[in-house]
């Protein structure tokens, strides 16, 4: 638009994000765009993205040793007492107490794992990870190796899973105060509890404890 006024022109046609910050000069208008810097060309009418190259040491992408003591936000311990599961800082990891061991089972820095529960043999562990983009539950062996995907509805935030006595199913409430339960070889689900209008949503039925007869679980709610 002129300065003295007059009816506006529209310069750029992006579709996909929107123009931020125009700032102009003497012979260009440089703009944001979908996280990039353009510039764009009255003479031409034309827009160009400024390629931008940053050079540094970047020592924060560097590996690195990191204490995450004060981030266990879950932990399962073995019947023997001879092994903890833990997650902490979006990682899990396996601590052999005889041999004050610890090992990172997961080590996945671009997704995140919590809630973490050990099956009754102490040979797998369940827990939540998004590596899909959505929390899912997974099971990964504990002496290590490939990760499965058991569930693929995570449209609804989970609450601690629970294995069952056998190992063949796992148990969990959720956001839509359903108590669930897996079948852990084939993945399917079903409603053991289904959602109520008389459940508090901040208290859920959860499971409680292991006291798994074949077909009832104890729950609060």
């Amino acid at each position: 638009m002129s300065p003295n006024g007059g009816e506006a022109k529209q310069l750029t046609h992006f579709t996909e994000f929107d123009v931020l910050w125009p700032s102009a000069g003497r012979d260009a208008i440089v703009f944001e765009n979908g996280g990039a810097i353009w510039r764009f060309d009255p003479e031409t009418q034309q827009a160009t993205q400024v390629p931008i190259r940053v050079s540094g040491d970047f020592a924060q992408t560097v590996p690195q040793w990191k204490n995450v003591a004060a981030q266990v936000e879950s932990f399962d311990v073995d019947a023997a007492g001879d092994m903890v599961l833990f997650g902490a800082r979006g990682d899990l990891f396996r601590y052999d107490i005889p041999r004050k061991e610890a090992r990172n089972l997961s080590l996945t820095p671009s997704a995140r794992e919590l809630a973490v529960t050990l099956s009754p043999d102490a040979k797998t562990v369940a827990y939540l990870s998004d590596t899909t983009g959505e929390y899912e539950i997974w099971l990964r062996p504990v002496a290590g190796g490939e990760a499965r995907q058991l569930t693929r509805d995570g449209g609804i935030w989970r609450f601690p899973l629970n294995f069952a006595p056998d190992g063949k199913h796992i148990a969990y409430a959720d956001k839509l105060q359903r108590l669930r339960v897996v079948d852990v070889d084939s993945g399917n689900t079903v409603d053991i509890e289904p959602a109520s209008a008389t459940t508090s949503p901040s208290t859920p039925g959860r499971p409680t404890d292991n006291g798994w007869p074949t077909r009832w679980k104890t729950t609060t709610a």
